[in-house]
């Protein structure tokens, strides 16, 4: 499968100018794991003059223009005033390119909406595709408003877009990289875990469907393991759930997120449905950085993801009994071939 991008592209010796649309969603600090690929993306077109367009007012990145859209504190307000300043801006600016990073699954009334400002963008941008972090089957009104080309960083969204009639390719999700070497010793007592304790790490929302319950369920049947979870949003009442003698919750920004992974034993990421995460989960690939043993749910969009990795063990989707017992024999696995190994 072929990008439909190219990096650095010029024209006639001169640079493209190139106008990113950021939806309010993506550039919401609650939605990390989009916001980091977004950044990288940007990083990553060198050789071409960037504005990025988003009502984020925190949003900066050196190198780059940014065009603000207003910020208002009446959501669906906020949103409509946004698509029209930037269908203005599309309309002013005339880049050659234009990139669309939307609120993307398919099926939902806000995706739609967002589909039918993309078409209304496509049609007066001379270059314009969408990028989707999450995709899965469109709908009939999501297929009507996506006469344009869209990208997806799953080979499993390509082919379930593709064989609805859309124009797609592939494109691969970018990320931060480990920029050091670390300690585990010392961070370990940075963030106040014993040498000799066992972290079962999840990173990600504060979402149900995330598989909270899961890693509930592994804190009572493994009560001699640290069950540690890093929350992006602290915004439901299972927060309250989540306190227990054996979990530990970071809910603050971390600097360097590859601290925590490299502190922990093992990864856990128990989600049930893959609209719970990125086409291709984040934190799998920062897991896989720091080769950490990772569990995870049986999912086609996972597999896909681990299909290069040694170190996995996968979990069928079933109830949170079932699959906290999984996961905790997992442990015992993994735990077992360490001990071996020493």
């Amino acid at each position: 499968m072929r990008n439909s991008y190219r990096v650095g592209r010029q024209e006639n010796g001169k640079p493209v100018k190139t106008l990113i649309i950021i939806a309010n969603r993506i550039s919401n600090q609650n939605d990390e794991g989009a916001t980091k690929a977004t950044i990288e993306f940007i990083k990553s077109l060198k050789g071409e003059r960037i504005l990025v367009s988003t009502p984020e007012k925190n949003f900066s990145l050196n190198g780059v223009k940014v065009v603000r859209s207003p910020l208002l504190r009446i959501r669906m307000i906020e949103d409509f005033i946004c698509a029209l300043v930037t269908i203005y801006q599309v309309a002013r600016i005339k880049a050659d390119r234009v990139y669309y990073f939307p609120l993307c699954f398919p099926n939902t009334f806000p995706g739609i909406l967002h589909q039918l400002h993309a078409y209304i963008l496509s049609k007066i941008s001379k270059d314009f595709i969408e990028i989707l972090y999450q995709s899965g089957e469109p709908g009939l009104l999501f297929k009507m408003f996506s006469r344009f080309r869209i990208s997806v960083t799953s080979s499993e969204g390509f082919k379930e877009l593709k064989k609805h009639g859309l124009t797609v390719s592939h494109f691969p999700l970018l990320y931060p990289k480990p920029q050091r070497e670390y300690d585990k010793k010392s961070l370990r007592k940075k963030y106040g875990f014993q040498k000799d304790d066992f972290v079962a790490l999840h990173v990600g929302h504060l979402q149900k469907s995330r598989g909270l319950d899961v890693l509930l369920g592994l804190s009572e049947l493994m009560p001699d393991i640290k069950t540690l979870i890093v929350l992006s949003s602290m915004k439901t009442k299972l927060k309250i759930n989540l306190r227990q003698r054996n979990t530990y919750i970071i809910d603050s920004y971390i600097a360097d997120i590859y601290e925590i992974y490299k502190l922990a034993d093992v990864y856990v990421f128990p989600i049930r449905v893959k609209g719970a995460a990125l086409d291709t989960p984040l934190s799998i690939l920062e897991a896989k950085e720091m080769n950490l043993p990772i569990i995870a749910s049986n999912l086609t969009n996972i597999r896909e993801v681990l299909s290069d990795y040694s170190k996995v063990y996968f979990l069928e989707i079933d109830s949170t009994e079932e699959m906290a017992k999984n996961t905790a024999k997992h442990i015992k696995q993994i735990r077992a071939s360490r001990y071996e190994e020493d």
